[in-house]
């Protein structure tokens, strides 16, 4: 009897400590804590101790031999890991590629301001900072918010330059409020190119893997191209080799969103997600608008800060363009508002790129995506395809 009795009591403490134990493991947590990249219990003061990969890569440093890629890359996994805020509900994690463009780009542009000789260096280093973070990161990190934020933090900051720069007196009320107007146009659609992408992806998967028909290997990655045809005529849907469904004609795999995307177009690393046949035309909305606001804003902070000449009158109201800059420098002040309206001119060549690239595909009635499979356009008129895209009809 004795025994039974010790052996209860045994099995009770096993129970009450493995209870406690998973009691322990289900607390929720404070707002200073997270789970790590492993799924260990940590707290954020504990953001420079237990590195293993930091040690390694230090200790070699200090004996100037080769660090091991390894380990460098856990040492940066591990500190963008424990880079993050207290919150409720657990400590929220910072992304790198959300803050960089919020410290870079004020940085850029305040040294920028300072001299012209100044100006001309940070223009070439954002410029060829932004072609190598464009090359590397679409090869190392395809899916990154560092461009959208990039963008994001951009428009930010032109539009707090322009409000506190730029001299009023030398605006007119409607100048300003068309401005304002025009970015806010813009804002709104690629605001709604980004929440209508998703209702491009093809649904759930309908076909297995066995009655996938013959596809050639150039085609494993991409859905099988329509050969052209007439208006009329009907095709039959066909097969994603990576998706295993059924899709529409005209309809590619994006490798970066791991969906099918009806009508693809291309995918936008600036704003981090596909253009295809539901915000197709919101995109070119944006670069149409984009466009006017990038040139017209940068018109007015040019001719508010240099001296300006009058070229025409528009229905009563005096059509403007900067003569004299070379006094912009004298103040610091100034010298913001013309480097703001330099940046939105750098800005506006690579949209007016893109903006000239869309118009040139509409017309032939074809995406770039098919473009860039080697099609040169269908049998209708560049009218037929610019009814079809602006008004609707089979695009």
């Amino acid at each position: 009897m004795d025994n039974h009795q010790s052996v209860n009591i045994n099995n009770s403490k096993v129970a009450a400590d493995q209870t406690d134990s998973i009691g322990d493991d289900i607390d929720p947590l404070c707002c200073c804590e997270y789970f790590n990249r492993n799924d260990e219990r940590y707290h954020i003061l504990e953001c420079c101790c237990n590195c293993t990969d930091f040690d390694q890569v230090f200790d070699r440093l200090i004996c100037c031999k080769k660090v091991d890629p390894k380990h460098s890359t856990g040492m940066l996994l591990t500190f963008q890991d424990r880079l993050r805020v207290p919150w409720q509900g657990g400590a929220k994690q910072i992304s790198l590629d959300a803050i960089v463009p919020m410290l870079v780009i004020p940085l850029v542009i305040g040294i920028a301001a300072i001299n012209s000789e100044t100006a001309l260096i940070m223009c070439i280093a954002t410029t060829l900072l932004l072609g190598y973070c464009y090359y590397y990161l679409r090869r190392t990190v395809p899916r990154t918010r560092f461009f959208v934020m990039w963008t994001f933090w951009s428009v930010f900051y032109l539009i707090i330059l322009f409000e506190f720069t730029v001299p009023m007196m030398e605006l007119l009320p409607e100048e300003n409020f068309f401005l304002v107007l025009l970015a806010s146009v813009t804002m709104f659609c690629f605001y709604r190119v980004k929440t209508r992408a998703n209702l491009n992806h093809v649904p759930v998967s309908i076909v297995s893997e066995d009655e996938l028909p013959d596809i050639t290997e150039e085609q494993t990655s991409l859905l099988i191209d329509n050969s052209e045809s007439d208006e009329g005529d009907h095709h039959h849907p066909n097969v994603c080799q990576v998706c295993h469904k059924y899709v529409q004609p005209r309809t590619f795999h994006c490798t970066i969103c791991q969906a099918c995307v009806e009508r693809h177009d291309h995918h936008s690393y600036w704003l981090d997600c596909c253009v295809g046949d539901k915000n197709h035309l919101y995109y070119f909305l944006g670069l149409l608008f984009a466009n006017c606001a990038l040139l017209f804003g940068a018109n007015l902070a040019t001719t508010a800060v240099c001296h300006p000449v009058l070229v025409f009158k528009f229905m009563g109201v005096p059509v403007l363009v900067p003569d004299d800059c070379n006094d912009v420098f004298d103040d610091y002040e100034t010298s913001l508002a013309f480097i703001m309206a330099i940046y939105a001119l750098i800005m506006n060549f690579f949209v007016l790129i893109a903006l000239i690239m869309q118009m040139y595909l509409i017309s032939k009635g074809i995406t770039l995506s098919e473009w860039r499979r080697g099609q040169s356009g269908n049998r209708r008129s560049i009218l037929n395809n610019l009814k079809c895209f602006f008004i609707g009809g089979t695009y």
